[in-house]
């Protein structure tokens, strides 16, 4: 097998610590480090190698209380087994309500449900120094052992395209320059905004990328990171030889999936994995979408304005686009290989109005099963200095020989997204 040369990578090197989240910012002193650290060993115990899970928990003095249950009790209890008993509904309601939210409820609360659910809830003595400051890292903590889903969270999917024709030197080679690309991408992020935890899984030749914190602020900015993981990756392929970095297909949607923690030496760690709807249909995409495309799967969810905020808004896929030309500024300013940005563009595809507008096309997709899938065709242009600008995504001219199928368009977009770069007039939808 003949090696290549290795490759000079002239990708900006991330400092270590690049993995510190937004959460960790929050200090936690010796003494409660050592509380929490007592607190996971009594959680590791009652987890019972993930026998149970944890589906609540309260303070009360000097002490936490868990609310645990047998791993199979959830689903049996949401399946509809006992449907039409007004008990059974109550305790699907219940179980579906602490999946969905935080894990911390009010005392009165634990007993209710610990009541309704014909369990006792155990309770861990703590230190009379515990001070209810720190209840986040508790509440961190305890959602290792438990199970959580989110309807309003995104996720992306990085595909490297013919990742099964390399041989296993290659593919680890483009695995770990897209895990780089990744890596970068988040701590330039990191350092211009405050809500991103940014969370990936491998998918064997890619990976599933997700932000932890939830709300319209966080689902942009993870389609931001976006945006940053394929101009690093579009940089770096330029200056390298065939084979070294990944080409890739890239899809973004929002959607309902569950996230649990997975375990190593017998135990929860920080790393999770996400399954669910969402992960179903963005998978589904990917296998329609071409080498170099962006694809937007179509969604219409309400999700938070901020995290843990209670004011709620409406987005389906076109005004989410609309929305995030706000934050652009985000990106603006960063350093690409040498070069600052001056401006980006990102828009949804689509034909030119008889107003010199744009529309957006939507896209059905019927993937092996005979399904169909709505989707629509992204485009990312950024603007630097000097260097030449980065084109990210298809032209919509790029998609009909596969067998895309349009459907309809949407009406243009209010804000002005949808305007054609000026430097590239032949760039259309």
């Amino acid at each position: 097998m003949n090696v290549p040369r290795r490759q000079r990578d002239r990708r900006p090197g991330v400092q270590s610590g690049g993995g510190a989240t937004a959460r960790s910012k929050d200090k936690v002193s010796a003494a409660d480090a050592r509380i929490l650290a007592r607190l996971d060993n009594a959680l590791h115990r009652l987890w019972r190698y993930g026998r149970n899970i944890m589906l609540a928990w309260c303070k009360a003095d000097s002490a936490i209380s868990i609310l645990l249950v047998p791993n199979y009790l959830p689903a049996e209890m949401l399946s509809g087994g006992n449907a039409g008993e007004p008990a059974a509904i109550e305790r699907g309601r219940a179980v579906q309500d602490l999946i969905d939210g935080r894990k911390q409820i009010a005392p009165r609360r634990m007993r209710a449900l610990a009541s309704l659910l014909g369990v006792t809830p155990h309770r861990i003595p703590l230190n009379a120094a515990f001070r209810s400051p720190r209840l986040g890292a508790v509440e961190e903590i305890v959602r290792r052992y438990s199970v959580s889903r989110f309807d309003d969270r995104a996720v992306v999917l990085f595909d490297i395209v013919g990742f099964s024709l390399g041989d296993p030197l290659a593919q680890l080679t483009q695995l770990n320059s897209l895990a780089y690309s990744i890596n970068v991408a988040h701590e330039r992020l990191r350092l211009r905004v405050t809500n991103v935890d940014i969370a990936r899984t491998t998918t064997g030749d890619g990976y599933y990328v997700w932000n932890r914190h939830s709300g319209v602020a966080a689902n942009i900015n993870l389609y931001h990171l976006m945006h940053l993981v394929l101009a690093d990756n579009a940089i770096a392929r330029a200056k390298s030889r065939p084979g070294i970095v990944p080409l890739l297909k890239t899809a973004y949607h929002i959607g309902s999936h569950y996230e649990f923690f997975q375990a190593e030496a017998l135990r929860p760690t920080r790393y999770s994995y996400i399954v669910g709807d969402v992960t179903i249909q963005i998978a589904r995409l990917m296998d329609r979408a071409l080498a170099g495309q962006v694809v937007v799967g179509e969604f219409n969810v309400t999700m938070p304005e901020a995290e843990n905020s209670d004011a709620r808004v409406r987005m389906d896929s076109a005004t989410f686009i609309d929305r995030l030309q706000k934050s652009l500024g985000v990106v603006q300013g960063m350093v690409l290989s040498g070069e600052r940005v001056t401006s980006i563009k990102c828009y949804l595809t689509g034909p030119r109005e008889r107003d010199g507008g744009y529309g957006v096309t939507r896209y059905q997709l019927a993937d092996k099963h005979g399904l169909k899938h709505a989707a629509y065709n992204a485009k990312i242009n950024i603007f630097r200095e000097s260097g030449p600008p980065i084109f990210l995504g298809l032209q919509e001219i790029e998609l009909g020989a596969q067998g895309w199928g349009r459907e309809d368009h949407a009406p243009p977009f209010p804000h002005g997204c949808s305007a054609l770069p000026p430097m590239r007039q032949a760039d259309d939808r």
